[in-house]
Parts: C-alpha cells; structure tokens; sequence
C-alpha cells in the first residue's frame, strides 16, 4: 500500500494491514506472489481406506486436468495472461530461459504411508493466487462427490 523512509505497510489477501520496518524487509526474504504471475499449491488428500490408490490418483487427475483455472488448462484472457508472464524477464531467467508449459501439469503424489493412512499430495498450479481458496475447495468438492458416486466413503 505504502513505502515509506523507515517503513513498509503492506496489505494482504485478507485485507489486513501490516506495517513492516523495511530494515525487516532488506534482511529477510520477501515473497510476492503477484510478481511471478502463478502460483504452485500442494493440497494434502487421505484417500479413503477401501480405496485403489491408483485409481483415486487416476480420478484426481482427470478431474485437474479439466478444471479451467488449473495450468495449463486455461484458454482466452488466462492463456494471454500466462504467456506474459513467462515473458517476463526475472521469470524466463528462473526458468532457466526454458518455457515448457509441461512444468505445470498437475501432479498426484504419494506423500505419506502408515500403517493407517495413506496421504496423497495433488500437486497444482493456477494463476489466481487470491482465488487459491475457491479453487481447491472446488477440486476436493468434486473429488469427493467422484468418490461418493463410485462407492467410496472419506476416512
């Protein structure tokens, strides 16, 4: 919102006010994620017990790969908007000057195993960090529903 000589107010997602001394800010490390144009979002998901992981996987992923905010299934205005982004400079040199779109197809993965559980982790990328929250809650919305439909109940 502000900079200022001896300090930095800054203003976040959930619209609450920080004043940060910028001594903080030239000793620490800052992320912006406005700056890169998207965002990586790892969601945690225990599959239900009665479950074929591989299956559960395999649904996970269809159901990624036709969500319109998940890269790199976007189109119109979110594809030209993401393909600014990789323009930018800092960004194509983070990348290694290499823009594959490969890099932000989502990814399931499994993170955990006990004698309990098992955790999945669903690897995603999308554009709109302030939509983070709407996003995922409508993936695991349909993840479950999927699930339900198919017999499976959560743990």
């Amino acid at each position: 919102m502000d900079i200022s000589l001896t300090k930095t107010t800054l203003r976040d997602l959930g619209g609450r006010i920080t004043i940060v001394p910028n001594s903080m800010l030239v000793s620490s490390r800052v992320i912006n994620y406005t700056q890169s144009g998207f965002v990586r979002i790892d969601i945690p998901f225990p599959p239900p017990i009665n479950a074929d992981r591989k299956l559960v996987m395999e649904l996970i992923l269809q159901i990624l790969e036709n969500h319109e905010k998940v890269l790199p299934n976007v189109q119109g205005e979110e594809c030209s908007a993401l393909q600014t982004a990789l323009g930018i400079p800092k960004l194509k040199q983070l990348l290694g000057n290499k823009i594959d779109m490969d890099q932000f197809i989502p990814q399931v993965f499994v993170n955990e195993v006990t004698t309990l559980r098992t955790m999945l982790s669903i690897r995603i990328w999308i554009r709109e960090i302030q939509l983070r929250e709407n996003i995922v809650s409508e993936i695991l919305n349909e993840v479950l529903d999927r699930l339900d439909k198919a017999g499976f109940k959560p743990n």
